[in-house]
Parts: C-alpha cells; structure tokens; sequence
C-alpha cells in the first residue's frame, strides 16, 4: 500500500474509532444486571435506569446506549442540536435547541431538562452522555442577561 492511501486509511481509521456511538460502546457494557462504565461495574438491583444525553452528538451516544442497554432504559431526554436526526431518534423525549448559540428552544430545553432531573426516583441511575455544544443547547442565562445579550457577546467575540 503506497504511503498516501496508508495514510488516508489511518485517518478514517482514527475518526472512526472515536466516534460518539463508538466511544459509548466502548466505555459501556450491561448484562443485564451490572451496568460497567470503563472499569467501575455498578449493580442495579431495583434501579430504573434514567438516560440524559445532550450536545451535537447526543443522538449517536444516545443510540449507541440504549443498543447496549437493550430495553433496560425506564426513560429517556435527548437535547441536539440536529433537528433532522431528531425526528428518527428512539429516546422517549427529544427536543432541538440551537446551536452555537442559544435562542428560546435552548432555554425550553434547560426548562425540561430541569424537570427531568426533578422527576427522578430517588432509586434511579441515572446516565448522563455529555458532549459539546451543551453550554448554548441548555442555556440558563442568570438574571437581567437574554439570549440576545449573549448572542451579542458572542459575535463580538467571533
């Protein structure tokens, strides 16, 4: 293989091994009984099992999850920005906000997320699958400060 298409391969091998679904499958592992997350194992006797994934790549992270969770998931939120694959993604609740930055589905979001977290049984495991983008998909700006006012902020840093 000449040095050009070895290098080519190496580069689509090394996305491909850190993909968002790719990197869930490889930290997470369930039997039915023990939930394993890298090397710490956590037995779930009794437990539902809550998953909260966000960020540009929720919807990859949450599917691969839930694969592996095989039907274990008592409920689910997902907060993407990718409205398109929104639409196909199996978790029990998903809602769009904006990216990269905020507007008022961000602060639904946050609002829901909120609730979600509230809601939970005091038994629960809860998973949560985090990746970038968060900060303007769940945005709680503090009071006095809009969306607008960061989104100023932030084109003036642009």
């Amino acid at each position: 293989m000449n040095s050009g298409k070895y290098l080519t391969r190496l580069f689509w091998d090394g996305l491909e091994s850190c993909s968002p679904d790719n990197a869930v499958a490889n930290a997470l592992a369930w039997d039915g009984k023990v939930l394993s997350i890298y090397k710490d194992e956590y037995e779930v006797v009794d437990a539902p099992i809550y998953l909260f994934a966000t960020g540009k790549a929720s919807i990859p992270m949450y599917e691969s999850a839930a694969q592996i969770l095989d039907g274990a998931i008592r409920k689910s939120l997902v907060v993407t920005s990718d409205a398109d694959n929104a639409r196909r993604c199996s978790a029990d609740e998903v809602l769009v906000g904006a990216h990269p930055t905020p507007d008022s589905n961000s602060v639904e979001a946050r609002n829901r997320a909120r609730q979600f977290f509230q809601d939970l049984p005091s038994n629960a495991l809860l998973i949560t699958l985090i990746s970038g983008g968060t900060s303007s998909l769940l945005c709680l700006p503090p009071d006095g400060i809009s969306t607008s006012d960061i989104n100023k902020t932030f084109d003036l840093l642009n």
